[in-house]
C-alpha cells in the first residue's frame, strides 16, 4: 500500500485538510502521515524521528503556500524559523523519498524564489509541481491523487475512518 507524507504550513491547514481526506479515502488514513511532532516518542529528537517516518514513504506533498518560503525580520529563512519542522521534513524527503511532489496551494502559482530558500532546499526545483486552485479543488485533487477503487470504497464505508475523516474539518 502508498504511504504518504504531508509537509506543510499551519497557515496552510484548511487545504490541508481536505488533502489529507482525499488521500486517506484513497490509502486509507494509517497510510497518511503528517505532524510529527504530535507523535514523536520520548527521548527521541524529532529531526531523527522524521527522518525515519519519512525514509518509509513513497510519496511526500510539500504544501507550499504563501507564507511558506522567505526570510523573516532577522534575516533567516522562514522554514528555519517555522511553526512546524517543515525544513527537517523536506530534507528528509529529498534524501529518502521516491516521490516529492510540490503541492502549490492558495494562489500559489509558481515556486518560490530560489532566494527566499535554504541551499539544502534547492532540488525541490527538480520535483514535480501540482497546482490545487480553490475555486478548482475537487477536480485538482481527482487529477493529483486517484479516486479509491470500489473495493476501498466498500472498505472505508464498513470501517470508522469516515468518522475519524469527518472530525478533522
Amino acid at each position: 500500500m502508498t504511504r504518504v507524507y504531508i509537509s506543510y504550513r499551519s497557515s496552510d491547514a484548511t487545504v490541508v485538510r481536505q488533502l489529507y481526506r482525499r488521500a486517506a479515502l484513497a490509502y486509507g488514513s494509517r497510510n497518511v502521515l503528517l505532524n510529527p511532532e504530535d507523535s514523536v516518542p520520548l527521548n527521541t529528537p524529532l529531526e531523527s524521528y522524521i527522518d525515519n517516518i519519512v525514509s518509509g514513504c513513497h510519496v511526500v506533498l510539500v504544501v507550499i503556500g504563501p507564507n511558506w518560503a522567505g526570510i523573516d525580520e532577522y534575516g533567516r529563512f522562514l522554514l528555519s524559523s517555522a511553526d512546524v519542522p517543515v525544513q527537517p521534513e523536506v530534507v528528509a524527503a529529498l534524501k529518502h523519498a521516491p516521490q516529492v511532489i510540490n503541492i502549490l496551494v492558495n494562489g500559489i502559482s509558481m515556486m518560490p524564489s530560489p532566494d527566499d530558500l535554504p541551499e539544502n532546499l534547492h532540488r525541490l526545483y527538480e520535483c514535480e509541481a501540482a497546482i490545487l486552485r480553490p475555486q478548482h479543488l475537487q477536480d485538482d485533487l481527482a487529477k493529483l491523487i486517484p479516486p479509491p477503487s470500489p473495493l476501498r470504497w466498500l472498505q472505508y464505508g464498513l470501517s470508522l475512518e469516515w468518522l475519524k475523516n469527518r472530525r478533522i474539518g
